[in-house]
């Protein structure tokens, strides 16, 4: 790719559910490793690696996420029968930050 060893390109995501904030290129390069996963209610890989992101979050590692043309209800569904390792969830509506 083009971007390896590039800065993370600017964006700034509203929050996909209340009470639980979004997520901005500003909240990552605080010099603390983070992992910002991409996922989606209907992804069925999501499914499939949500256990392996819970048991990074168990042992201490901060993660993040992009909710990608999603709609709220469907991801609070989705976090409620697989988990939630999410410390803030970007709404990406039309798939713009996954790009």
């Amino acid at each position: 790719s083009k971007l390896v060893g590039q800065p993370m390109p600017a964006f700034a995501l509203q929050p996909m559910l209340d009470g639980r904030p979004g997520l901005a290129s500003t909240d990552l390069g605080k010099g603390e490793p983070r992992v910002v996963n991409l996922f989606a209610s209907w992804c069925v890989p999501c499914i499939a690696e949500a256990p392996t992101l819970l048991e990074l979050e168990r042992r201490g590692v901060p993660i993040d996420a992009i909710a990608l043309r999603d709609r709220p209800e469907d991801v609070q569904r989705f976090l409620a029968d697989h988990g939630d390792p999410f410390a803030r969830i970007g709404n990406d509506p039309v798939g713009e930050a996954q790009i």
